[in-house]
């Protein structure tokens, strides 16, 4: 059996009512707690990003066709069979949906509690200090990101990717404690983006634009975006 995060979280589920991870403070809770986790911050983030990267390939055509010139084969290939495994190798849908997800990451704060003192080239934090990471802010660094406020999907593409530093793109944290939903979210994402490029062309309005919806200290959300789906011509 494939080894998922649903899985996962069944064998947690299990495992919890074993004293010695009841020991460890895991209970039958924790795995619910991870399970309701896991599909809010999906959803949350797989709206923001599928909202705002409609409203690019709408004002850049250019990048639509070429995301119809790779997902067309793949359609054709499989039959119109589109599921987790049929979209594992598109490079440039992922990198498209990188690109949307550094300029406008859902969750545009991250905040952590430090567990112990720590210091690195003269910088201290305490213990017990919550630490807050400006992602709007570091999603723009020109250093990394020439012409920041540019929606460039290449720069995400292999042979560039690698270049980036590791550390400066966060939309959905870094290490043990990143976000638990970010493979459901790609694949949702992708099978979401070629059920709709599959059949439609989208297309901008006089009335299109991007603003954002202001007063939420963590999600970010938009106006409702007007935009035109054409049925594609075959």
């Amino acid at each position: 059996m494939k080894q998922d995060m649903v899985n996962s979280v069944l064998e947690l589920f299990r495992k919890a009512r074993d004293p010695k991870y009841k020991q460890l403070g895991i209970t039958e809770t924790t795995a619910i707690a991870q399970a309701m986790e896991f599909f809010i911050a999906s959803y949350e983030g797989v709206r923001t990003i599928l909202t705002v990267l409609t409203y690019f390939l709408a004002i850049h055509p250019e990048i639509q066709e070429k995301l119809f010139a790779e997902i067309d084969p793949v359609i054709e290939k499989y039959k119109g069979g589109i599921n987790a495994e049929t979209v594992a190798d598109l490079p440039y849908l992922t990198a498209c949906l990188s690109e949307t997800l550094r300029i406008s990451p859902g969750f545009f704060r991250l905040d952590r509690k430090c567990t112990k003192d720590w210091e690195h080239n003269g910088i201290r934090i305490k213990k017990g200090m919550h630490v807050v990471i400006p992602l709007w802010a570091l999603h723009r660094d020109p250093e990394q990101y020439p012409e920041p406020e540019t929606f460039d999907p290449e720069r995400f593409l292999p042979g560039r990717k690698e270049k980036i530093d590791a550390y400066v793109f966060n939309g959905f944290g870094q290490g043990p404690r990143s976000c638990i939903g970010q493979k459901f979210a790609y694949e949702m994402l992708k099978i979401v983006m070629i059920r709709y490029l599959k059949d439609f062309r989208i297309e901008r309005r006089p009335d299109t634009v991007l603003k954002a919806h202001v007063g939420n200290p963590f999600f970010l959300f938009y106006d409702p975006i007007l935009l035109n789906f054409v049925k594609r011509r075959h």
